[in-house]
C-alpha cells in the first residue's frame, strides 16, 4: 500500500519477491527424480533382476536407506521453503510498520551522490523498487538516507 495523506492505494511490488520464489522452487522440484520415481526404479530393479544371482540383501537395504534419504530431504526442502515464503511476508509486513511508523516523524537524510542535507517531516511513503521511499515534503527520500529521525517538535 501507498500511504499518503492518509489516502491508500494498492502497490503489488512487496509480494512479487515472494511469488518468483515460489515458482523458482516449482520449476526446479517438477525436474528433480521424485520419491515414486525412485520407488519405481527400485521395483523395476528388484522384477528385472537374474534368479540364479538376486541382489544382495546389503545392496537392499542400502537402496532403502537412500529412499528414506529422499524422503527426509524432500520435506526438509518444503519445509526450507515454507520457511523462506514465512520469512518474506515477514520482513514485507515489518517493513510496512515501519513505514507507517514514520509518518509525520522529522527526519534527516544524506543524499548519498552529492552529500545533501534533507530535512523535514515524512508526509507519505511508497516501495519502488523494492525499497522504501519517503514524502519528505514533497522530496522522494530513500529509507536507506535517513540519518535521523524525531517527533515533529521535539528537540535534538
Amino acid at each position: 500500500m501507498v500511504y499518503k495523506g492518509g489516502e491508500e492505494m494498492p502497490i503489488s511490488d512487496v509480494t512479487q519477491a515472494a511469488s518468483a520464489s515460489a515458482s523458482a522452487q516449482q520449476t526446479t522440484s517438477s525436474q528433480m527424480l521424485g520419491q515414486d520415481g525412485f520407488f519405481k526404479l527400485l521395483v523395476a530393479q528388484m522384477q528385472l533382476q537374474d534368479p540364479l544371482s538376486p541382489m544382495d540383501s546389503n545392496d537392499l537395504t542400502a537402496q532403502m536407506a537412500q529412499l528414506s534419504s529422499l524422503e527426509q530431504l524432500t520435506d526438509l526442502k518444503e519445509n526450507t521453503g515454507m520457511l523462506v515464503l514465512l520469512l518474506n511476508s515477514s520482513i514485507a509486513q515489518q517493513s510496512m510498520l515501519f513505514a507507517a511508523n514514520m509518518l509525520g516523524r522529522g527526519v534527516v537524510a544524506v543524499d548519498p551522490e552529492s552529500n545533501e542535507e534533507i530535512s523535514g517531516t515524512v508526509q507519505g511513503y511508497q516501495i519502488k523498487d523494492e525499497q522504501i521511499v519517503f514524502d519528505v515534503d514533497g522530496v522522494e527520500v530513500p529509507a536507506s538516507w535517513i540519518i535521523k529521525a524525531t517527533h515533529v517538535g521535539s528537540e535534538g
